[in-house]
């Protein structure tokens, strides 16, 4: 059953947990806004449900009014968030995201939208629950006697700051969980892989049935290469089995020449078979000694090796003419064979998220495998797949015609995941910061609004505009700043557990915390001093007449 489930989900639960958690905080801070809109709408209509009770409705009856009111606004935005999802999951199938398995199954159906439906009746209760308690159950004469047209302002104030504070704590803790991601994805994604992918096209084909004995595998090979390498724009190309990012190695355990292994220690390396261009055609450099020659092609007396080999298995010491006591893979009786080191390369990176792994490089012509990697450097823009597809049909007629593939993509698929977290929940945390600061921005025109008659009373006194905008401006700020150490605790407690997804970044980095703190009641700020500003353009004489 583990197996069954580790092929159908991967190991892409840990990201796909990471999104939904995020989807849930938006979902939440929408909410959080449509209840702090209700809940300041609800003081406006104390003397509407007043009358309403006066004549006879019951509180329940009130209640499921303005629960019937939400539902409709929710169903409508459901409707609309249901078309816009139908449209973005096929773009989201269509472009067949890596490391994403299952993918082409992803589809907006039937059971999603009972899922919908479901998610707009919990919003509903969610978002209207509280003004519709706060309204019904508002005295009928305390309703009747408020003053003043706008009706009590303070009515659900302290249910609108928590919401606030919650808004702004959601939000700051996605907007943290972002930047992580990002720079994870930046720091993985900056990092020197030891070759030069720009340029590079790969072919995959299998060796005609017909090419059964090594000599014969050779002449297939080098018919095509030669054509291949004649083609315009072409600058060098080279065989090979596997290649960095392309998840095609495999390893091989060896013994040391001159002197045996510790007991129990059988040394064991990754192993590439290459042909002779194949170091330059990658643009890996060479550190000690020479890479292979044509003349190396028909055995397996010598090989290359990288940094990491010489590190694990020489230390300090010198690799360049040791000895490796290794089987003929080309033969089934497997007889040991002495190779010689003759060179060292750079460390070239097989995956991003691990450091290069100890690699051995051996010689091509001797592997007898069907699937073998054509690796074609051109200039860009000039390699025409027809053209390659011909040259292969040239060299033998009954070959397939190859698949070709950019090299790049081996490295974006590479960083699949990490991409697609880091454009997920960035995109997520742009929609809890919209949604928190249109919430912040709504909260202060209304509480301007109530206060007109306030307003215009300080500035007939000599108040300056200065002090108008500070005193709508405070009071929004006290609670965007609790909201921000509440969220910065929260972004605590919740990257701890994306630690093991982030790369080169720590769960807890101070750079991404400060900026992102800064960055968000600096962006509330804006959002309060807009509003703000309307109550020094207030003419005194206007607002003392406002009721």
């Amino acid at each position: 059953l583990s197996s069954a489930y580790e092929t159908s989900v991967g190991n892409v639960r840990p990201l796909v947990l990471s999104i939904f958690a995020a989807v849930a905080g938006v979902l939440f801070v929408a909410c959080a806004n449509v209840a702090n809109l209700l809940l300041s709408r609800a003081a406006s209509r104390d003397r509407e449900f007043a009358i309403r009770t006066a004549i006879g409705a019951s509180r329940g009856r009130l209640a499921t009014q303005l629960l019937v009111e939400t539902f409709v606004f929710a169903a409508i935005g459901g409707a609309i968030g249901s078309a816009i999802a139908a449209l973005c999951v096929r773009a989201v199938v269509a472009s067949h995201p890596a490391g994403v398995p299952r993918a082409s199954d992803i589809a907006f159906d039937f059971p999603a939208a009972l899922y919908t439906l479901a998610i707009v009746a919990l919003c509903t209760v969610v978002a209207g629950i509280a003004p519709a308690l706060a309204l019904s159950r508002r005295g009928v004469a305390d309703a009747l006697k408020s003053a003043g047209r706008g009706g009590d302002a303070t009515r659900g104030a302290r249910a609108r700051a928590v919401l606030v504070i919650a808004e702004v704590a959601l939000t700051l803790a996605l907007v943290v969980s972002s930047g992580l991601f990002l720079r994870s994805f930046i720091a993985l994604t900056s990092q020197p892989i030891g070759f030069e992918p720009a340029g590079l096209t790969t072919a995959l084909v299998q060796v005609p049935p017909g090419a059964s004995s090594d000599g014969a595998i050779r002449s297939f090979l080098d018919r095509v290469e030669e054509r291949v390498r004649a083609l315009p724009g072409v600058e060098s190309t080279a065989w090979c089995y596997s290649a960095p990012f392309t998840r095609r190695t495999f390893g091989l355990s060896f013994e040391f020449a001159n002197h045996r292994a510790p007991a129990g220690d059988s040394p064991s390396s990754q192993i590439d078979v290459v042909g002779p261009a194949y170091f330059a055609t990658l643009r890996q450099r060479v550190i000690a000694g020479r890479t292979f020659s044509r003349n190396d092609m028909t055995s397996i007396r010598t090989a290359v090796v990288n940094e990491a080999f010489v590190r694990k298995f020489y230390g300090d010491g010198v690799a360049l003419g040791k000895g490796l006591s290794l089987e003929d893979l080309s033969s089934d009786a497997g007889p040991h064979h002495v190779t010689r080191i003759v060179g060292v390369v750079a460390d070239a990176r097989s995956s991003y998220g691990v450091p290069p792994p100890p690699t051995l490089y051996l010689p091509l012509g001797f592997l007898g495998t069907p699937n073998m990697m054509l690796l074609i450097r051109a200039r860009p823009g000039t390699l025409n797949a027809a053209n390659v597809g011909a040259a292969f049909s040239a060299a033998d007629p009954l070959v397939a015609r190859p698949k070709l593939r950019p090299y790049a993509s081996y490295l974006n698929d590479d960083t699949a995941q990490t991409r697609l977290a880091a454009i997920t929940l960035g995109a997520l945390a742009f929609v809890a910061l919209a949604l928190s600061l249109a919430g912040i921005f709504a909260i202060v025109s209304y509480g301007v609004a109530q206060r007109t008659h306030e307003f215009g009373i300080r500035m007939a006194l000599g108040a300056r505009a200065w002090h108008v905008v500070r005193s709508a401006v405070g009071s929004a700020m006290r609670l965007v700043g609790a909201g921000v150490v509440l969220g910065l605790v929260v972004a605590a407690c919740t990257t701890r557990l994306l630690a093991d997804q982030l790369y080169s970044v720590a769960a807890l980095d101070p750079l991404t915390f400060g900026t992102v703190a800064a960055t968000v009641a600096l962006a509330a700020f804006v959002a309060a001093l807009i509003p703000a500003t309307r109550a020094t353009r207030v003419d005194p004489i206007v607002a003392l007449r406002y009721e």
